[in-house]
Protein backbone atom coordinates (compact mmCIF):
# COMPACT_ATOMS: atom_id res chain seq x y z
CA UNK A 1 0.00 0.00 0.00
CA UNK A 2 1.28 3.28 -0.80
CA UNK A 3 0.81 5.56 2.11
CA UNK A 4 1.95 9.20 0.24
CA UNK A 5 0.00 7.98 -2.83
CA UNK A 6 -3.30 7.93 -0.46
CA UNK A 7 -2.52 11.13 1.37
CA UNK A 8 -2.04 12.77 -1.75
CA UNK A 9 -5.38 11.13 -3.27
CA UNK A 10 -7.06 13.43 -0.38
CA UNK A 11 -6.27 16.92 -1.92
CA UNK A 12 -5.78 15.80 -5.87
CA UNK A 13 -7.20 13.30 -8.58
CA UNK A 14 -4.32 13.50 -10.60
CA UNK A 15 -2.22 10.56 -10.14
CA UNK A 16 0.88 11.94 -10.94
CA UNK A 17 0.22 15.23 -8.50
CA UNK A 18 -1.47 13.01 -5.69
CA UNK A 19 2.36 11.65 -5.65
CA UNK A 20 4.17 14.38 -4.98
CA UNK A 21 1.65 16.53 -2.61
CA UNK A 22 1.84 12.79 -0.59
CA UNK A 23 5.41 12.29 -0.31
CA UNK A 24 5.47 15.85 0.93
CA UNK A 25 2.17 15.47 3.00
CA UNK A 26 4.13 12.04 4.35
CA UNK A 27 7.39 14.17 5.40
CA UNK A 28 5.63 16.77 7.04
CA UNK A 29 3.49 14.80 9.03
CA UNK A 30 6.63 12.68 10.20
CA UNK A 31 8.30 15.66 11.33
CA UNK A 32 5.50 17.02 13.33
CA UNK A 33 5.21 13.73 14.90
CA UNK A 34 9.15 13.10 15.29
CA UNK A 35 8.28 16.97 17.20
CA UNK A 36 5.63 15.96 19.32
CA UNK A 37 7.57 12.61 20.68
CA UNK A 38 10.55 14.70 21.74
CA UNK A 39 7.98 17.79 23.22
CA UNK A 40 6.29 14.91 25.40
CA UNK A 41 9.28 13.12 26.14
CA UNK A 42 11.01 16.14 27.38
CA UNK A 43 7.74 17.47 29.35
CA UNK A 44 7.58 14.25 30.83
CA UNK A 45 11.10 13.68 31.48
CA UNK A 46 10.01 9.68 30.95
CA UNK A 47 12.59 8.75 28.21
CA UNK A 48 12.39 4.64 28.48
CA UNK A 49 11.78 2.34 26.12
CA UNK A 50 8.03 1.25 27.17
CA UNK A 51 6.94 4.91 27.34
CA UNK A 52 7.85 5.48 23.69
CA UNK A 53 5.86 2.09 23.02
CA UNK A 54 3.32 3.68 25.08
CA UNK A 55 3.24 6.71 22.69
CA UNK A 56 3.43 4.46 19.79
CA UNK A 57 -0.03 2.74 20.86
CA UNK A 58 -1.65 6.47 21.37
CA UNK A 59 -0.82 7.39 17.48
CA UNK A 60 -1.90 4.14 15.98
CA UNK A 61 -5.13 4.50 17.58
CA UNK A 62 -5.06 7.97 16.32
CA UNK A 63 -4.06 6.89 12.90
CA UNK A 64 -6.09 3.21 13.10
CA UNK A 65 -9.24 5.03 14.09
CA UNK A 66 -9.75 8.80 12.80
CA UNK A 67 -7.07 9.20 10.09
CA UNK A 68 -7.60 6.27 8.45
CA UNK A 69 -11.78 6.92 7.73
CA UNK A 70 -10.45 10.22 5.85
CA UNK A 71 -8.58 7.83 3.62
CA UNK A 72 -11.86 5.86 2.74
CA UNK A 73 -14.38 8.69 2.13
CA UNK A 74 -15.11 10.18 -0.78
CA UNK A 75 -13.81 13.30 -1.76
CA UNK A 76 -16.09 16.33 -1.30
CA UNK A 77 -17.80 17.69 -4.74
Amino acid sequence: MDIPFLLGTMVTDNRRAAGVAGYFAHLAIGLVLALLYAAVFAATGLTSWWFGLLLGFVQAAFVGGTLANQLQSPPAL
